[in-house]
C-alpha cells in the first residue's frame, strides 16, 4: 500500500502556525509547494520499477 506523508506535513505546519498565531501571509510561506522534494524522489524511485502514477 502506498501512502503519502504530505497530510502529516500539512497538519504539523498548521498546528505550528496556529500556536504562533500566524496570519494568512505567514501561513502561505510555511506550507510547502506541491509536490514536495520527498514526493519527487519517491516518484523517481518508483519510476525505476515502472510504478509511477504521475507522468
Amino acid at each position: 500500500m502506498r501512502c503519502s506523508l504530505f497530510p502529516v506535513v500539512i497538519i504539523t505546519k498548521n498546528s505550528l502556525t496556529t500556536s504562533l498565531q500566524a496570519n494568512a501571509d505567514e501561513f502561505g510561506q510555511i506550507i510547502p509547494a506541491h509536490p514536495t522534494v520527498s514526493e519527487s524522489v519517491m516518484e523517481a524511485a518508483e519510476g525505476v520499477h515502472y510504478l509511477t502514477i504521475h507522468l
